[in-house]
């Protein structure tokens, strides 16, 4: 996040940079005393095109004569860091598995930038995350389980054919009006 804040400040300041020399290239050419360099000399083409057009045409030539100001080495750096900090993840001994005598298998460096940024996991009853198929059983809403029955999501204990679940499908009908406008 800091690098991506750093971008954007270097990036205004180039749009800054390339907007005002524009501007003061414009602002020297109007002068009277300004005289066409021999070895630059505009075409009649050149001359009678538009002006917004020129603008950007040299707005755009500062923008490629300026484009130092964003550092390579910053990407360079910032790419031996996620490189580097992948072999710190490997070496953690709190991310060790003392069971099977395993270390944490980094295989991507942009593992770093993710951690701390999952909040939920979802598993099936072994715990590996090894097929895309999976489908939703019974969740826990604010202490109360749910469990999915005929594609409705209803308390646990409840269900169609009980009069407890046939009262609560009622309530659920009648409300639900209300809730979706």
């Amino acid at each position: 996040r800091s690098m991506n804040s750093f971008l954007i400040i270097y990036l205004i300041i180039l749009l800054f940079e390339a907007i005002l020399s524009t501007i003061l290239k414009y602002a020297w050419q109007a002068e009277e005393k300004w005289d066409e360099p021999w070895y630059n000399e505009k075409t009649e083409h050149e001359r009678n095109s538009s002006k917004i057009l020129r603008f950007i045409s040299d707005f755009l030539a500062f923008l490629v004569l300026y484009n130092f100001i964003i550092p390579i080495s910053l990407y360079v750096t910032v790419e031996m860091q996620k490189f580097l900090g992948s072999f710190f993840i490997g070496w953690d001994l709190d991310l060790y598995h003392e069971e099977t005598n395993q270390r944490a298998q980094v295989n991507t460096s942009d593992l770093n930038e993710e951690l701390g940024q999952v909040e939920y996991v979802f598993t099936d009853k072994t715990g590996t995350l090894t097929e895309n198929e999976m489908q939703f059983r019974e969740c826990s809403i604010n202490g109360i389980k749910y469990q999915e029955i005929n594609g409705k999501l209803t308390p646990e204990g409840f269900s169609e054919d009980s009069p407890d679940g046939n009262r609560h499908s009622l309530v659920r009908l009648f409300f639900s009006p209300i809730r979706h406008p």
